[in-house]
């Protein structure tokens, strides 16, 4: 899973002075949240034990008690057969998934019911098999009425159906209590009871469904190991999170090690038709990324969330994480044939469960300001509307309280579902008082404030936006932004800040460092163009050199609609020197002046750059259609 995070980050975008700036928000998503999946159990007293198995196992047992009568004349009648309890196949993936993060369970049996045990070699095995019914010793055949000679237990049948059933509805309780966890990640309540069986916790549930000889169950308990290995943070999974994810192993009671992600594998392998298995694994790769399975075929992430849903059509998530995966703008088609975008498939994800908090938070941060949706339960709500309904729906989810910071506007206030009325930073310090190490709180807090304003956290400390945005980089020492911008709060060039892990930057150090993250971002091949000299050179992170006029140049191909690197390579510009530019057109230093005044009519600089370059008595008409002269010297 991955979660989007609408950021409000603001980076002051440099146009044509150094001392004038406008801001720049810049939205990020993220991917850290895996899925949450419900399995919906099938009817624990729909038993499939195998009767024939169990009257010959009785057959043979009363032959031996005829042919030792003689002996066992004074042997009680009643004796107990032992016999294994086989866990049916229940079939849960095939049926429609619960929506309720607790559905109503089956109570779990009290201490002195008889349960099944599980062996060295993961059978499950009754402890304690009541009587059961009598069989013919002669013919191995169930007879009417039991005789001295057969002496077989007239209840055994039934007690071992029972106990057998008790053992089924222990399993299919373990994969609903498995299958319906809601907390993101799964590992965050792994140690945590089961909330109707709080005799053992999450983790241990999973892991006694590994040990299970039914198929479906196996495969549920695998997933749940895989799940309890995810990410720590509910954080954008970048790829050097998803790295970091497949490198925990874990090993099983065979000796086998596993990732998360060959977790994953190793159920879909068991059980081919676990939605839940194909879903996660999609969550372990990158959008380009492929994975071999077991039977060797080749999937990427797209392929995997299809076959979720086709195998279960009402499973909410494959559709939220292809609504993650699809860019905006863009259409997909589903194994049935609809077509959705980005905004419809977490309208659907939100059709089958309404209370999906991540989901609202996503179908929010898809929407432009201004702009609405209407739901499948018919509501219309907007941007900021859908980022409030998330915190109703889990007000533990510190992504949406950003979220709701991050769509007002300043000085506007919003009313949450327990009637606390919120601003922007307020917002800011809830996501906070949730998740302290929460970078892009702090970040959003830090650019919700002047340079010599201070905030006091929940935590009691009182900080200004540069310390803030240290925090930012405690949390995330590879948010790019956060170097930006902090280096924009470095008041003179000699200037220095220490960060958390004692590293130290100037101002125009943070730049090269925010670049080397980011190397294709438009401000920060600006600000590392500013930083420097005429003749220097600076090389990128793919090794290249490059020289200050080309790193402006980088800054139009990334944005071409950025007006200040147009007037900085006309400044750099010979009189009768040209630019060859990223589109291919080759401009003089004339034409990359009026093209800095066409990007933005409100550039002063470049107007009087354009007329300084005009000879006495010249004119030029501008891109508005105004004729400008030149400026006249005395």
């Amino acid at each position: 899973l991955a979660l989007q995070t609408g950021m409000s980050t603001i980076k002051r975008r440099r146009v044509c002075t150094v001392s004038s700036h406008k801001c720049h928000h810049i939205g990020k998503q993220a991917s850290s949240q895996p899925p949450c999946c419900a399995v919906e159990p099938c009817d624990p007293l729909r038993v499939a034990c195998d009767e024939m198995t169990l009257e010959d196992s009785l057959g043979a047992q009363a032959e031996r008690d005829q042919e030792d009568d003689s002996a066992t004349e004074s042997q009680p009648l009643g004796e107990e057969v032992q016999g294994e309890a086989a866990c049916p196949r229940c079939g849960a993936h095939d049926s429609a998934p619960s929506l309720d993060p607790h559905p109503q369970t089956a109570a779990p049996a009290p201490a002195s019911a008889p349960l099944a045990a599980t062996t060295d070699d993961g059978e499950n095995t009754n402890l304690n098999p009541a009587p059961m019914a009598g069989v013919d010793g002669a013919s191995g055949e169930r007879s009417d009425q039991p005789t001295q000679s057969t002496r077989v237990p007239t209840q055994s049948t039934q007690a071992l159906a029972a106990a057998a059933a008790e053992a089924a509805a222990r399993c299919e309780l373990l994969v609903r209590e498995i299958g319906n966890v809601r907390l993101y990640p799964f590992h965050k309540c792994a140690q945590m009871p089961l909330h109707t069986l709080p005799s053992i916790t999450y983790l241990q549930a999973a892991e006694e469904l590994e040990r299970s000889s039914v198929a479906e169950h196996r495969a549920v308990g695998l997933v749940g190991l895989g799940r309890a290995l995810g990410p720590e943070k509910d954080l954008p999974l970048l790829p050097r999170h998803l790295q970091a994810r497949n490198n925990v192993v874990v090993t099983l009671r065979d000796g086998r090690q596993h990732t998360e992600q060959s977790l994953y594998i190793e159920a879909i392998h068991v059980d081919a038709r676990n939605s839940l298995a194909y879903n996660v694994l999609s969550c372990t790769l990158k959008r380009d990324q492929t994975v071999t399975l077991l039977d060797g075929r080749v999937v990427g992430k797209r392929e995997l969330l299809f076959t979720a849903i086709t195998l279960d059509p009402l499973f909410p998530r494959p559709f939220y994480n292809l609504g993650i995966l699809t860019p905006a703008g863009e259409q997909l088609t589903l194994p049935d044939g609809r077509v959705m975008n980005k905004q419809e498939l977490y309208i659907e994800s939100l059709r089958l469960d309404p209370t999906d908090s991540y989901s609202y938070n996503n179908l929010g941060n898809a929407l432009r300001s201004g702009e609405t949706v209407c739901l499948a339960d018919g509501r219309v709500m907007n941007k900021l509307e859908l980022h409030v309904e998330a915190v109703r729906c889990d007000p533990s989810n510190a992504v949406a309280f950003f979220n709701v910071g991050a769509s007002l506007r300043d000085g506007k206030r919003v009313i949450l579902h327990d009637g606390r009325v919120v601003g922007r930073r307020e917002a800011y310090l809830l996501s906070l008082e949730l998740d302290p190490d929460y970078a892009y709180a702090y970040s959003g807090l830090a650019n919700s404030l002047e340079a010599d304003e201070c905030v006091t956290l929940p935590d009691g400390w009182t900080l200004y936006p540069r310390q803030l945005h240290v925090e930012v980089l405690r949390c995330d020492p590879e948010y790019a932004t956060s170097y930006y911008n902090l280096a924009l709060l470095l008041s003179t060039e000699t200037d220095t800040v220490t960060l958390r892990d004692g590293r130290t930057f100037s101002r125009r150090t943070l730049f090269f460092e925010a670049l080397r993250l980011t190397p294709t971002d438009p401000d920060y091949c600006y600000a590392v163009a500013e930083c420097l000299a005429h003749d220097e050179t600076h090389t990128l992170s793919d090794g290249r050199v490059v020289t200050k006029k080309e790193l402006f140049v980088e800054a139009i191909r990334a944005d071409p609609l950025f007006a200040a690197p147009f007037y900085n390579i006309a400044l750099l510009l010979a009189p009768r020197e040209t630019c060859t530019l990223p589109d291919g057109r080759v401009l003089s230093k004339r034409e990359l002046l009026l093209e800095a005044i066409r990007l933005d009519p409100d550039c002063e600089l470049a107007a009087h750059a354009l007329r300084r370059d005009l000879g006495e008595g010249e004119t030029v008409i501008l891109p508005d259609g105004s004729v400008m002269e030149a400026i006249e010297t005395y």
